[in-house]
């Protein structure tokens, strides 16, 4: 099977680290598993990238029709966060994941 080149946008990049330096204050440990979990979910998009379903504002605005989620929760209670992508392909078969954001947060718009 051929794999997808994931590409991390310069957006979720920089959630991921205001994440993990958030959680890294508050408890490392859980910090280092949190980031670990989500990195190895987004690898996951490597081999199955057609794994998450469009996402739901794509009903409301043709824009994110290409727009892809899956979901990070690192445990039971713990805040679950969206991995919002998009999928290339053509030759070069290309996974760019466009943002990260908490469940909670309001649609993107």
């Amino acid at each position: 099977m051929n794999k997808y080149k994931i590409i991390i946008s310069q957006e979720a990049e920089d959630i991921l680290t205001a994440s993990y330096d958030y959680l890294y204050a508050r408890n490392p440990l859980a910090a280092v598993k949190w980031l670990d979990g989500m990195l190895q979910t987004i690898q996951s998009l490597d081999t199955f990238p057609e794994q998450g379903a469009i996402i739901p504002e794509a009903s409301l605005d043709a824009s994110f029709a290409d727009l892809h989620q899956i979901f990070y929760t690192m445990n039971a209670g713990g805040n679950t966060y969206r991995i919002i992508y998009k999928i290339t392909n053509d030759t070069c078969k290309i996974v760019d994941v466009v943002t990260i954001r908490s469940a909670y947060q309001q649609p993107m718009a």
